[in-house]
């Protein structure tokens, strides 16, 4: 089988970095010849070495591009804004994934639409999205619930794993963290993904438990997240709360490769990501991979791929409101619920040996790239 891809590589996008792995599981397959075309992202956006291990890197970069007029037994796109027109391969697979409920209007200015502003899918192009909650989102958009294959991402179990107690203890060393219970985020740093309502809870559990640090592993690269990070901090946290807040975060903006990451993971004690609106969050799934209790909104597309011997969900309740001009749904976890789980977890040292214990077996029984695409496949060849 001849399969096109047509998507990004080599950018801390999380397109990207879903392609990437899921190119590196097809090279594995016999009977697949694999091309890949790239597709414009953001100029701002700049290509990078270095995610990858250097024998994956080069694996990505040997991958030939397709000829101009090349038609495959299935093109597969994996970029925004989302084009749902024919290819010239006989099937057609195109990744689309909705955060706020819908399609924002910003990607739909950009596609083929209706009489009705819905868009126009082609006879025989399979929407591939990565949720229930992202499925719910092309439905109310207008696209055939037929049409849509739910196929979630998955995660490297060689990067993602638990690390032995002796090397968890130096890599804490290294990170001066050792003594002190650390939670951890990692992500764009905005308001969608609940860095505000992180640091007003944070702020609580400080009051009872000072040693606590909160580790935000963000994307300065591509999203100014520490600007993000002092935008939440001045919405939320009060003059008083703001110093010791602030002096107990550990910031890290610089693009890392997946194994650093990792170590981030297997260094921290809990993952938290009371999230407002996403499309899947795979953090989360690599924080269970790595063992660690996670915390997370209850409500959204974790529910997919969280189990409550791991993971601990905030209630929240489903809202509607105009945002930059558009309407948009979300989930609003409780500030409440969210503190009282994490003085839970922090108390509770049951909850971590359970989660390392639980969580690891869950996700690479479940959620690896080889099960990402087996499901891919199935659905688009």
């Amino acid at each position: 089988m001849d399969l096109i891809v047509e998507g990004w590589r080599f950018v801390p996008h999380s397109y990207s970095i879903v392609n990437s792995f899921q190119m590196l599981e097809l090279l594995k397959r016999p009977g697949i010849r694999l091309f890949h075309r790239d597709r414009f992202f953001r100029k701002r956006w700049k290509q990078v070495s270095g995610m990858f291990a250097p024998e994956q890197e080069a694996l990505l970069r040997a991958v030939p591009a397709p000829g101009a007029d090349q038609a495959g037994d299935v093109t597969l796109r994996m970029y925004g804004p989302f084009d749902f027109g024919e290819s010239r391969s006989r099937r057609t697979g195109v990744f689309a994934a909705t955060e706020w409920g819908r399609i924002s209007g910003a990607m739909l200015q950009h596609m083929k639409r209706d009489a009705e502003g819905r868009p126009v899918i082609a006879p025989g192009v399979v929407v591939v999205t990565p949720s229930r909650w992202s499925l719910e989102g092309l439905v109310h958009s207008g696209i055939d619930r037929d049409a849509i294959r739910v196929v979630p991402h998955g995660v490297d179990p060689e990067i993602f794993r638990p690390a032995s107690d002796d090397r968890r203890e130096a890599l804490r060393r290294r990170l001066r963290l050792d003594g002190r219970f650390t939670f951890l985020n990692v992500g764009l740093m905005s308001n969608r993904k609940g860095i505000g309502i992180l640091l007003k809870a944070f702020s609580r559990v400080i009051q009872r438990h000072p040693d606590c640090r909160l580790v935000l592993k963000g994307r300065e690269a591509m999203y100014g997240s520490r600007e993000s990070v002092a935008e939440c901090a001045r919405a939320v946290l009060t003059p008083a709360e703001t110093g010791p807040v602030m002096s107990r975060c550990v910031y890290i903006g610089r693009t890392m490769s997946f194994a650093r990451v990792a170590a981030l993971y297997r260094a921290a004690d809990a993952y938290v990501a009371p999230y407002v609106a996403e499309g899947f969050n795979m953090p989360v799934l690599e924080a269970g991979a790595c063992g660690l209790p996670v915390i997370c909104t209850r409500g959204g597309p974790t529910d997919d791929f969280t189990a409550a011997d791991f993971a601990l969900h905030i209630e929240s309740r489903r809202q509607s409101m105009v945002i930059e001009g558009e309407e948009r749904d979300f989930l609003a976890p409780d500030l409440d619920h969210l503190t009282s789980l994490m003085l839970e977890v922090v108390e509770n040292p049951s909850l971590i040996a359970r989660a390392r214990c639980e969580g690891p077996p869950f996700v690479h029984g479940r959620f690896t790239w080889k099960h990402v695409v087996d499901r891919l496949l199935a659905a688009v060849a």
